[in-house]
């Protein structure tokens, strides 16, 4: 077979700001210029030391053109909408603004001012929504509250993961691995919520492989290594291999501009071509595209979330072992997590698969200490997704083979497994690092996924 020397371009996936614009909806006769001005400083540099991206801010009061706020709005499409009260204010202003939106909305109202009716105007709105079968999300706080913009941050992450997950394209290479029923899926039940799944052969991905040249894929080993601090067992011989399905992988990605891969990993690629994904994935991760293991779409779309909740790479794992004393349990894979969740960089190792020595290699180390959160979309039950959410904390654990994190769950170890097991919660979990609930709550929502929370 004729090999290609393509050129691999990087395609690192940026990562965005959560985008909002605000509307203060005001009534001057009921408070005082000076007040109202104030409120507006305090709220956008309060969101803007959250890290939010402000798109436009807009006062609405009897004067205001409502027709040209809402072309404004629709124009910009921020991820969310966060509509502020300091009084009541004419009842039909919020109406006419929000009514012919579909932009998640936030209100807002601060407990205390210059105005006598001051919560008339977030309850008269919320009354009002509620009639014309509008959602919302909602607070009460002042200026110098956390919680509330915390909770509005929250909120504006959570619309912008639901617009993103619209255009997920996850494509899946091969079969499920013998023996895994739980991995699969309905794939038009998952296009409900918004994400592609494009079914390949096996065959697809190894054709690709194939017609990379042993050269390009030399070439392409030291990148895959270069955050090794550990040590590297296997030969190049093997590397290439690795470094040749990397590649296959890339080309795949860019021209099906795929969001995540899962590669159908044994028996055929361990037994015919003596190749794992798994260094592949360990560095797809670093750039922002999700490689799933064992062609599980809905640990997929889990990954994604924490990983743009987060803004950090993220680890798939198996549920391992159990330590009712201790409280803690372990959850490891062969070798696919990020070098950037190591440890200590110099723990970092290559090494041969531990079951099947001739079949690939893998890259080892534990992961680093931290909180984390726990999570696992959740095949439809009865018609309904769920989201399994779980906080925990990363300790220290035994020596092991594999990338491996040991976790003391906040709720109670034997609590989480139970539940699992009598939720029907499927073998494989999510980490994420640092505590990811609200956000992934607040989409849950959105999303109308049913939440299972410990």
């Amino acid at each position: 077979m004729v090999k290609t020397e393509t050129k691999f371009d990087g395609f690192d996936k940026e990562i965005r700001k959560p985008e909002l614009s605000i509307v203060f909806f005001e009534n001057p006769t009921h408070v005082a210029a000076s007040f109202l001005e104030e409120h507006r400083k305090k709220t956008i540099k309060s969101l803007e030391e959250l890290d939010l991206k402000i798109k436009k801010t807009l006062s609405v009061n009897a004067n205001s053109d409502t027709d040209e706020v809402v072309r404004n709005l629709q124009e910009d499409q921020p991820n969310l909408l966060l509509c502020t009260f300091t009084s009541w204010v004419e009842e039909f202003l919020p109406i006419r603004v929000l009514n012919s939106l579909n932009i998640p909305i936030y209100l807002w109202s601060v407990p205390h001012g210059t105005a006598h009716s001051l919560l008339s105007g977030i309850t008269a709105t919320a009354s009002n929504l509620r009639q014309l079968s509008k959602s919302f999300f909602y607070g009460i706080g002042s200026e110098e509250s956390n919680d509330i913009f915390q909770e509005i941050r929250d909120c504006t992450l959570a619309a912008f993961l639901k617009r993103k997950t619209q255009a997920i394209r996850i494509g899946l290479f091969g079969q499920n691995c013998p023996g895994m029923i739980d991995v699969g899926g309905d794939d038009m039940a998952l296009a409900t919520l918004g994400p592609e799944v494009i079914r390949y052969e096996l065959s697809d991905l190894t054709q690709v492989y194939d017609q990379i040249s042993e050269g390009l894929a030399e070439r392409s080993v030291s990148a895959l290594v270069e955050n090794v601090g550990g040590g590297i067992e296997p030969g190049q011989e093997e590397l290439v291999r690795s470094a040749r399905m990397h590649l296959a992988l890339i080309e795949k990605i860019k021209k099906d501009h795929l969001d995540m891969v899962g590669v159908r990993c044994w028996p055929e690629l361990r037994a015919e071509y003596k190749v794992h994904p798994c260094l592949a994935f360990s560095n797809l991760m670093d750039k922002g595209i999700m490689g799933i293991c064992e062609n599980d779409p809905t640990s997929g779309v889990t990954m994604w979330a924490l990983y743009h909740a987060s803004g950090e790479p993220v680890f798939l794992a198996d549920m391992g072992r159990i330590n009712q004393a201790a409280g803690i349990l372990s959850l490891c894979h062969c070798g696919v997590a990020s070098t950037q969740l190591a440890a200590d960089q110099d723990s970092v190792q290559i090494r041969r698969y531990v079951l099947q020595p001739k079949g690939g290699v893998c890259i080892e180390f534990p992961l680093k200490r931290g909180p984390v959160t726990l999570a696992k979309l959740m095949r439809p039950q009865r018609g309904l997704f769920s989201m399994f959410l779980a906080k925990g904390e990363s300790v220290e654990g035994p020596d092991h083979r594999g990338s491996i994190i040991y976790v003391k769950p906040e709720a109670d170890v034997n609590r989480f497994i139970s539940t699992m097991i009598e939720e029907g919660v499927e073998h494989h979990i999510t980490v994420g690092y640092g505590d990811l609930v609200a956000p992934l709550e607040r989409w849950c929502q959105m999303m109308d996924i049913r939440t299972i929370l410990l």
